[in-house]
């Protein structure tokens, strides 16, 4: 009898050290795992997410310079405001609300006045975010930022790399609030953008007033933009280029062959909505890839 309660108490014990053992082990991976931070939920951009451009007054380029991957639309301005651009600088159609722009163009004002009007309602959306919101410096430049919303007071600069930092989560959605104007450093491999651990194009959102996206400057995200976009020579955008009141411009500053040292390329966008798998080597590219 005494044998069989000191087995009884043996197997106790064991059995109490096997669940600790367990516990413990649970613990050890689930400390192992990633920790996905919660940040925003995405900004719903609606019919306008089929633009890599969307203009309000005019879409223009330099020369006839720049490629871009997916749709153009201007609106409410008339097709002659669309300058210089042809079908030849488009992987995608050409919208407009009245004849008299390039040829190709699509006439469609129903289509352009709805997309304008989701873009307002994103750019509120975008602009109306307060929950978890984290103050930025003037340059935001050299920093490693994981999702989240983010806020500018006045205006912002990127000088030197910005990494987004998706910790592996593939849903990570990052904000930037943008009070003025935002521009970006020129010069070859001033500033740029860079996607990490998963990070996507898609879920990167800029609300600003202005944009300026610098020679060379190499671009990540959606830019809805309460007036203008301007894209330098050579500069490249993974993304898209949204103005609700202003005009979209490309290769406005003009730079002459040899510009530090490189050859004269032109603007590009990749909008994020599927294209015909086309690459562009040189090009500055507007749009989603």
């Amino acid at each position: 009898m005494k044998n069989r309660r000191e087995d009884e108490r043996l197997l106790g014990v064991t059995g109490t050290r096997r669940l600790l053992m367990g516990l413990l082990l649970a613990l050890g991976v689930m400390l192992t795992q990633p920790v996905m931070a919660t940040g925003p939920a995405p900004v719903s951009l609606g019919s306008c997410s089929k633009f890599a451009i969307l203009g309000a007054t005019a879409v223009s380029t330099d020369g006839g310079a720049g490629i871009i991957n997916g749709d153009v639309g201007l609106s409410p301005g008339e097709g002659s405001s669309i300058t210089v651009l042809t079908a030849a600088n488009v992987n995608g159609t050409i919208y407009t609300t009245s004849a008299g722009g390039p040829a190709g163009e699509v006439v469609d004002a129903a289509l352009l006045s709805t997309a304008q009007d989701d873009l307002t309602t994103a750019y509120l959306d975008a602009q109306g975010r307060t929950d978890g919101q984290v103050t930025m410096p003037g340059d935001i430049g050299g920093q490693t930022l994981t999702n989240g919303l983010y806020w500018s007071g006045s205006t912002l600069e990127i000088t030197g790399d910005l990494i987004l930092d998706a910790l592996g989560d593939p849903n990570a959605v990052w904000i930037f609030q943008v009070s003025s104007a935002l521009t970006t450093a020129a010069g070859p491999g001033v500033s740029r953008v860079i996607l990490a651990n998963g990070a996507r194009a898609s879920n990167v959102f800029w609300q600003v007033d202005t944009a300026t996206l610098g020679s060379y400057s190499v671009f990540k995200g959606t830019i809805m933009a309460q007036i203008s976009i301007t894209m330098g020579v050579g500069s490249s955008m993974e993304g898209r280029a949204l103005a609700r009141t202003g005009a979209v411009t490309f290769n406005n500053t003009g730079s002459p062959v040899g510009t530090n040292g490189l050859p004269k390329s032109t603007q590009s966008i990749t909008n994020l909505m599927p294209t015909n798998g086309a690459s562009f080597a040189q090009t500055n590219l507007v749009g989603l890839s």
